[in-house]
Order: structure tokens, then sequence, then C-alpha cells
């Protein structure tokens, strides 16, 4: 498994292979793409892109997610992401040399 920031570029491309070929990894194993791995798959983007700061990506991707399967995991990630932006935001407004 590769991590830190300098692979996020991989991680994301190799989720997106997963989640386009869900259906015939589907149909060559039956439940081997079931919405709970599926949403898994969404969750560890949004996950990825809360690391790089694209917070509207991640609330897409969560939100996603939530369509495939509706998880408490999932809605508590979405709204500390929320609360993650919204204090974000707050802090890129204050000008800190004044």
């Amino acid at each position: 498994i590769e991590m830190g920031p300098e692979h996020y570029d991989e991680v994301l491309e190799c989720l997106r292979d997963k989640i386009d070929r869900r259906y015939e990894i589907n149909s060559a194993n039956p439940g081997g793409a079931s919405f709970e791995k599926v949403a898994k798959v969404y969750s560890r983007m949004a996950s990825v892109h809360e690391k790089r700061r694209e917070f509207d990506q991640a609330i897409e991707m969560y939100n996603k997610s939530l369509t495939e399967d509706n998880s408490r995991f999932t809605r508590n990630a979405l709204r500390e992401l929320e609360r993650a932006k919204e204090k974000h935001e707050k802090e890129s407004y204050v000008d800190p040399a004044k």
C-alpha cells in the first residue's frame, strides 16, 4: 500500500478504476462489488480529497457513498468535513497580519 501525499493521485486513479469496473467485477463474481463495498471506495476517495483540502470534491464523494450505502460512519464523516470546511473558510478570511 502506498501512503503519503505524493501518492494521492495514484490512489485516486486506482479507486476510479474500481468504480468504473464495478459492473464487470459483479458479473464475474456475484456479490463482488456490493453496494457496501462501492460506498467504501467512495469514502476512501473522499478521504483523499479531504486530506488535500479539496472540500467540495470530498463532500461530493461522501454524498455518493451515502447513495450507495447509508452508513452512520459516512454520515458522521460528512458532518465533520462540513464543519472543517466552514472552519477553513473562516480562517482563510482572517488576515493574520492585522
